[in-house]
């Protein structure tokens, strides 16, 4: 008995065991079959999807048979809310099985944009006669008359003058539009 084995880069070998009598010419007839690349993609967090050449393959774990060897072959990997992953894998005839690992890294989350309140300039009086010092947000703006920037809308500030006892807050409008003065409440 012989075993004849035929090998060639790329293909599955093939091993053939024969035995020849005497003076018989023995004709051995093998069709060498390529060998199919395959490719393993190893993704986490294992809900993210796996795509090999746009067609999308599974999740997480994902074993591909049958792949060219010789041809890249894209590899992407995708989960909202995570960074995509994309690379282009080539299986060779002396590398026809690969495994790839792809952790995802998450985004890291904007914070979302703060909408700017409206602001406008005004001037805040007292009634003939009097005055007050007036605080927002605990910050002392000035004696009236006294200029402010305030936000538009409601406001809630408190007015003070210890000559008469007075420390109290109150709510002012503040108009987005038209006359400037406001005149507080004491």
């Amino acid at each position: 008995p012989v075993t004849i084995e035929l090998a060639l880069p790329g293909y599955e070998p093939v091993a053939k065991r024969i035995v020849a009598e005497v003076g018989e010419v023995v004709v051995v007839d093998e069709a060498l079959q390529p060998i199919d690349g395959q490719l393993t993609v190893l993704a986490s967090p294992a809900k993210a999807a796996v795509l090999i050449d746009g067609r999308r393959r599974g999740l997480g774990r994902v074993q591909v048979n049958g792949l060219p060897l010789g041809k890249p072959v894209e590899v992407r990997v995708e989960l909202e809310g995570y960074g995509k992953f994309r690379q282009a894998i080539e299986l060779t005839a002396a590398n026809p099985r690969q495994t790839l690992a792809v952790p995802l890294a998450p985004k890291k989350r904007r914070p979302k944009p703060r909408r700017r309140q409206a602001t406008r300039k005004v001037m805040l009086t007292a009634p003939y006669g009097s005055w007050a010092t007036v605080y927002y947000e605990g910050q002392a703006l000035g004696s009236t008359p006294t200029e402010a920037t305030l936000p538009v809308g409601t406001v809630k500030v408190r007015i003070r003058n210890d000559e008469i006892r007075l420390n109290r807050e109150v709510s002012i409008e503040v108009p987005r539009s038209g006359p400037a003065e406001i005149q507080l409440p004491l």
